[in-house]
């Protein structure tokens, strides 16, 4: 399939959803584990000339209480568990209410609208909290020096990992580029 996409929901709550998509294309579920309707993929027929193709997409179950369910899906291939570790440690409060499965990352939504970006290993490859602050933990510290030093009343808003080290955001719009060692090698506003 083309694309995953995991929701938390109890049995029923799955089904109802999952039918919502049926006006697009064809249903069909499947269990893993005992676990009833783990998944639910979704085929879309699309004609090209005379012949039909079909793009799919897969949705998957997560359960209310993690403990009632066995670990898989798209948690299972996240880097060993490093996916979920990540947002656990350095976001406690939070939980995650949705996450995608593409080629060659992750990309997982916090209930407070924070979105993360995974590499195919479970490593944070972009985080954005829109008005909240990015966790220290996660910030190179020669970079929350600079920030408080040259920008004592913003907080930093994103961080991206880049090839030539960091891309943060600040909450005053401004995006500062960063070396590995954490020395500003650019700034736009």
């Amino acid at each position: 399939c083309d694309r995953n996409l995991l929701i938390e929901s109890s049995d029923s709550e799955f089904r109802e959803y999952c039918e919502g998509f049926s006006e697009f294309g064809e249903l069909s579920f499947s269990d893993d584990n005992g676990v009833s309707d783990y998944s639910c993929t979704v085929r879309i027929p699309y004609i090209r000339g005379v012949n039909t193709y079909y793009s799919c997409f897969q949705i998957f179950r997560t359960c209310l209480y993690p403990e009632e369910c066995s670990e898989g899906g798209i948690w299972k291939d996240a880097g060993d568990g490093a996916f979920r570790a990540f947002v656990q440690e350095n976001f406690p409060d939070l939980k995650i209410i949705y996450a995608e499965k593409d080629w060659n990352s992750y990309e997982c939504r916090l209930s407070d609208g924070t979105k993360i970006e995974f590499n195919k290993k479970g490593a944070w490859k972009k985080i954005d909290r829109n008005v909240a602050p990015v966790p220290a933990s996660v910030i190179p510290e020669a970079i929350q020096e600079y920030v408080k030093t040259s920008f004592p009343d913003c907080i930093i808003t994103k961080i991206d990992r880049e090839r030539y080290g960091f891309d943060i955001e600040l909450s005053n719009d401004i995006d500062l580029k960063f070396n590995h060692q954490g020395a500003l090698i650019g700034m736009d506003d």
